[in-house]
């Protein structure tokens, strides 16, 4: 199984400008492709591709890659990030997200006097991250009462700032290269047509997998 990096690498070398594909019952030619940048952070969109059909036919794919084992959808999510995510009321699904685990705070030290399945002897619990999933994980996790678009929107990006929105792309800004539309699992791909047969629209993937979860991952101060 390929490391991240080297299977983004690899599926971005097999999407050249010049290589074609069939998709919904036409052929396309590759005229760019590549990592969406921004000035800070990320953007959604892992691999931008822009293709035209034979006919003149435009295709953007802006694919979100994600490796099978894969379960942050939102990493250290800061006040800013859940505003644009969950809306005014953020501050009220955070918090009722953790109260409904609440017990599961209180079963825990925060000084560790004794190691306790991964945390290390002497560490000291400052806090807690708030990530989001989309699966559960561990005992300090739930799942979080979103929105159907709320849900598209934590996997597409479409509440991104307008620089990971509209990201560079070859060097050249392409408005909403950052927001991806297509999901793509696994790295191992021989040819361009593989890669776009497993291509999955993210409207679709939130309509068979609509839960999205949150955990809580402790910040420990190790002395």
């Amino acid at each position: 199984m390929r490391k991240f990096g080297a299977a983004e690498r690899r599926i971005a070398g097999l999407l050249q400008k010049g290589q074609t594909f069939s998709l919904g019952g036409h052929e396309y030619k590759i005229v760019i492709s590549g990592k969406p940048t921004c000035r800070d952070g990320e953007p959604k969109t892992d691999i931008f591709v822009g293709a035209v059909s034979r006919s003149g036919g435009l295709c953007e794919l802006k694919i979100s890659f994600k490796k099978k084992n894969a379960d942050f959808l939102e990493n250290k999510t800061t006040a800013e990030r859940a505003e644009r995510l969950f809306g005014n009321n953020w501050e009220r699904l955070v918090t009722g997200s953790t109260l409904s685990i609440r017990e599961s705070f209180f079963r825990r030290p925060l000084i560790y006097k004794e190691s306790f399945g991964r945390t290390e002897k002497g560490s000291i619990t400052l806090g807690w991250k708030f990530e989001i999933l989309n699966k559960p994980g561990g005992d300090l996790s739930g799942p979080i009462d979103l929105s159907r678009q709320q849900v598209i929107d934590v996997y597409a990006g479409t509440s991104l700032p307008e620089d990971k929105r509209n990201a560079s792309v070859c060097e050249q800004i392409i408005e909403d290269s950052g927001v991806a539309n297509c999901i793509l699992f696994n790295g191992d791909f021989a040819s361009v047509q593989e890669i776009i047969d497993e291509l999955i629209p993210i409207v679709e993937y939130v309509e068979e997998y609509p839960e999205v979860y949150f955990a809580c991952k402790a910040l420990n101060y190790r002395v």
